[in-house]
């Protein structure tokens, strides 16, 4: 066991000096004034002292299309490093099911961090869709 706890120091270190310094953005898929919006501003305003080099975090809208667009972009330009966290609609991986005609990206490949919400999901299909 000893030989783990100086792994989580170090990690810590390694965060906190890349963090330091830095603005985080919080991308979230809908407008201004919306349940996500407030939602993802109350967590930038709480979330930097839990994160090693207490780096400032923004809220930047991205509405349009579900959340479809904001995940979309995040997905083709990234930026990839921990920078950026995108706040899309609860629905969003099941996209490629549903839109694969317009979602472009892997719901397999996001990496999914937590949520704020607790939501109940329903599925519900008509008596008539015949197996394909």
């Amino acid at each position: 066991m000893p030989c783990f706890i100086g792994a989580p120091a170090y990690a810590q270190d390694d965060a906190a000096a890349f963090f330091k310094g830095k603005t985080l953005r919080i991308v979230v898929g809908s407008g201004v004034g919306s349940g996500y919006d407030i939602t993802a501003r109350v967590l930038a305003r709480h979330m930097p002292a839990h994160i090693p080099g207490n780096p400032t975090i923004i809220v930047q809208n991205q509405p349009g299309a579900g959340g479809l667009t904001m995940t979309n972009s995040l997905n083709a330009n990234g930026p990839f490093d921990g920078t950026v966290i995108g706040a899309p609609f609860n629905g969003t991986p099941t996209m490629p099911l549903l839109q694969p005609q317009t979602a472009r990206f892997d719901a397999a490949k996001l990496a999914y961090i937590g949520s704020t919400n607790r939501e109940t999901q329903v599925m519900y299909v008509w008596h008539t869709v015949a197996d394909p």
